[in-house]
Parts: C-alpha cells; structure tokens; sequence
C-alpha cells in the first residue's frame, strides 16, 4: 500500500537538492529517494530514543568519524569543533561569539593527569585556550564566560567534557544539556560510533549524504513547497503524495 501511495503519488513531481552537484530527482530516482529517506527516518528514530537530540544526532551521521579521532585531545577537538559549526544555529552562534577570537565552547577536562600538557600548541589553530588555574579543574577559555551554552530554541545548556579511558587509553566527548526540558547525557567515543545501531543508521545514510544540502525543494505541478530538513522533505512528499491520491487531477 506505501509503495503504490509512492509510486502514484510521486509520478509528476520533482525534487531539487543544493550542494556541490544539483540534482533533480524524478519518477525512479524520486521513488529510490522516498524509500531511503523513509529507511533513514526509521532507523534515525531508533537511535535518538536513547535520548539524543536529534539536531546532535543528525550532526553525528554527517561527520563522517574516524576512529582515529579518539587518540588524541587534538582530533577529538577537531572532530568537536565540526560538529558544532553543524549544529550551533546562526543566532547563538552570534550570541556566544562562536569561533570568533576565541572557540568559545565551554570544554571541561577531566582525569587531567590523562592529558599530555604539550598538546597545548596543537589546539591553538582551533582558538583554543586552557585555564589551569585550577589544576583539578582545567577547563577551556572563553570570551563569553558562561559555562553552558544554547544550541538552538529546543537543546540549551549544553557544555563539554573531555574525559580519558584509562584502559583503553582513548579520549571521549560528554555532551551535557536539555532538550525542550529533558536532560540528556550523551557519551561520544568509540564505543558510541562502532554500535549497531550507529552503524546502521551511517549504513543508510550513505545514499543521501550527497543530497544533504538543505533546504529541499518539492515542486508539484504549479506548486512549489521548501523543507529545511531530510525529515521535513520526507513528511512533504508524502502528504503531497497523498493529496494527489486523493484528487488524481491536480
């Protein structure tokens, strides 16, 4: 019943992408594409229950992470810092001075004795600065000085922590905040990105990485409808697809 809901709904409209290379997709490209992003949303939905708000989590998928990245305090920033240029909108970032003179995120270290100090010089390029005034307590400079910041209107109060795994000699990210109210905790390291479920849902994603260059546009007939995400593109076609059920004319 979906497929033919797709199939008949799709058959007159196009969906144009941004990026690098524009597309157009149409008739079986457009019926692939429906089917990926509905597959995405899917297994997307069953990794953010783990209480990860979705702007992180989709922030996640695109990184692309090496593994690597968890050797050392300068990959983990680097791969830190990516991450936020994703997913800090436009106001807060103006409201923190992000990455202006300095970083500008609220970073706590922890298990400092794990930290190889010399590692200072490599974090410069990324305008990041430690305060060690207190030896128990190293924690990044900022020009802001706030030790949470806000992401966007939903996930506020957020801040970092480097942590070491002793035993598995690595590095690990702990983001802190709210999301629309909800504490959440998450733990980004290696063991986070080589799970199932996030292997999974980067197995899926790998058909649309090239396309996601929001917005999205859907154009209809005579109608042409915007949508700011891959979640918002999927719900667009659909209803349309739907309507267009509905009245076989339009």
């Amino acid at each position: 019943m979906f497929q033919y809901l797709v199939e008949q709904g799709t058959e007159k409209m196009e969906v144009r992408t941004r990026g690098n290379e524009s597309k157009v997709f149409s008739g079986e490209e457009l019926i692939a594409l429906v089917n990926n992003l509905v597959l995405y949303k899917d297994c997307f939905g069953r990794v953010a229950k783990n209480n990860i708000p979705k702007k992180i989590l989709g922030g996640l998928v695109k990184l692309k992470v090496d593994s690597m990245c968890f050797k050392s305090v300068e990959k983990l920033i680097e791969v830190t810092v990516a991450l936020f240029n994703e997913v800090i909108d436009e106001e807060n970032k103006k409201a923190i001075d992000y990455n202006g003179k300095a970083l500008n995120l609220p970073i706590e270290f922890l298990k400092v004795d794990g930290v190889r100090w010399d590692v200072e010089n490599k974090l410069k390029p990324y305008k990041l600065e430690l305060d060690k005034t207190n030896k128990e307590n190293v924690i990044s400079k900022t020009t802001h000085g706030q030790s949470k910041i806000n992401l966007n209107s939903k996930v506020k109060d957020v801040s970092l922590q480097i942590d070491f795994d002793s035993e598995n000699n690595l590095f690990q990210l702990i983001i802190l905040g709210q999301d629309q109210g909800r504490v959440f905790k998450i733990i980004f390291n290696a063991e986070f990105m080589g799970s199932v479920l996030m292997q999974r849902i980067l197995e899926v994603y790998e058909p649309l990485k090239k396309l996601d260059y929001p917005p999205f546009e859907l154009v209809n007939g005579s109608e042409t409808l915007s949508a700011e995400t891959k979640h918002d593109l999927l719900e667009v076609i659909l209803e349309a697809a739907k309507k267009r059920n509905r009245y076989p004319t339009l």
